[in-house]
């Protein structure tokens, strides 16, 4: 299992998925956790990280925050990414349902169900859950995402640079 991380500042979202692909290139990465401030078009971004990587089927997936951090650098503008790379010893299983507000609950259950389905005969060993907190009742999220799943949850809720307006959870190209 190898892990890497990187950084942008760049303010075009192609440019930016660019560089952070370049960093993690060397490992190969099968999953790219992506963290940035709100502004960027994350189709882009997206593009230029997969472009850089040569690969269309890397996994990548995060949220939007209050800035970014990473190993070396953080700042109020820009983007980080963990790049892993297991070699096909792990399997990563990635899953998004929309209209978390309406149900949180249910919609947590059938995004865990969604992820043990994806895993087939293989356990669920540890999940990382990302929502957007100014839509639903977090206790709700995690009670549903526990009534499917027996493993180690974390995560949290993606956020907007502290504007409070909206919050966005990236899945592949899409938010």
């Amino acid at each position: 299992m190898q892990a890497r991380s990187a950084s942008s500042t760049k303010l075009d979202a192609y440019d930016a998925g660019r560089e952070l692909g370049a960093a993690l290139a060397e490992i190969n990465p099968e999953l790219v956790v992506v963290f940035s401030s709100i502004h960027y078009d994350f189709a882009e971004l997206h593009e230029g990280l997969v472009d850089a990587l040569d690969r269309d089927d890397v996994q990548v997936f995060g949220g939007t925050g209050d800035g970014f951090f990473e190993t070396g650098s953080s700042g109020a503008v820009g983007v980080s990414a963990l790049g892993l790379a297991s070699d096909g010893a792990l399997q990563f299983h990635t899953h998004v349902e929309e209209n978390l507000g309406s149900d949180s609950q249910a919609v947590a259950r059938r995004c865990a169900r969604a992820v043990v389905d994806a895993a087939g005969d293989q356990p669920v060993r540890l999940a990382m859950v990302l929502f957007d907190g100014l839509s639903c009742k977090e206790n709700r999220v995690i009670e549903g995402v526990n009534e499917v799943l027996d493993c180690p949850v974390f995560g949290g809720i993606v956020s907007d640079d502290r504007k409070m307006e909206r919050c966005l959870v990236i899945h592949g190209g899409q938010v």
